[in-house]
């Protein structure tokens, strides 16, 4: 199984569960959320997938899913999160940290 994290358009709050769903239907694709249900109120879900293959074959006919990432780790803190890879990621293997948060307004200062 592997997590992946995906963000949901936020329009079409009735439809973009069913699109989901009705895609892996069609695909025969197994998948779990983490709280075992989906709200339609959220729009960022964890979900384990059996493969990356079901991961591109619902992408590739999703069209309210913004963006799924490979949901590696997570920590309280920088140095537990550079821990944590160091034990799950490959040393020959290149990552990157890409931080950006969702329904918060930009400062201006």
């Amino acid at each position: 199984m592997i997590k992946v994290l995906i963000t949901f358009s936020q329009s079409h709050l009735d439809f973009r569960i069913a699109e989901f769903e009705a895609i892996c239907e069609m695909f025969n694709i197994s998948f779990k959320t983490a709280e075992n249900s989906f709200n339609k109120q959220k729009h960022v879900y964890l979900i384990d997938f059996e493969n990356l293959e079901d991961v591109k074959k619902v992408l590739s006919r999703a069209v309210l899913i913004k963006f799924a990432f490979e949901f590696i780790e997570n920590a309280q803190n920088y140095e537990e999160l550079y821990e944590k890879l160091g034990k799950t990621v490959e040393n020959q293997t290149s990552f990157a940290l890409r931080i950006f948060s969702i329904g918060r307004k930009k400062e201006i200062g």
